[in-house]
């Protein structure tokens, strides 16, 4: 059984076929999208979302260079500065 077969089968099995019009014209002049359409949209995509990642990463990595200068000037906590007086406010 091909498209237009099935197709055909399904409007045979509606009641009212005047009320369901414009879908049935619709399938029945359907082409669809070919094979290599969907290839070609995914391939394009990929390589859209490849070149993002790359940038972000990019950036990434130059904003963690900035940024671990400046982590070396933390403090550092010990238990002893730590105040543990059990009180609560």
């Amino acid at each position: 059984m091909d498209f237009k077969e099935a197709l055909s089968e399904l409007i045979d099995a509606i009641a009212d076929v005047e009320e369901h019009g414009d879908a049935i014209d619709l399938l029945q002049n359907y082409e669809g999208e070919t094979d290599s359409e969907w290839k070609d949209k995914y391939l394009k995509l990929e390589s859209e979302y490849k070149k993002r990642f790359k940038e972000k990463m990019a950036e990434g990595t130059t904003h963690a260079d900035d940024k671990g200068e400046s982590k070396d000037d933390t403090e550092e906590i010990t238990v002893e500065s730590l105040n543990f007086n059990g009180k609560t406010e």
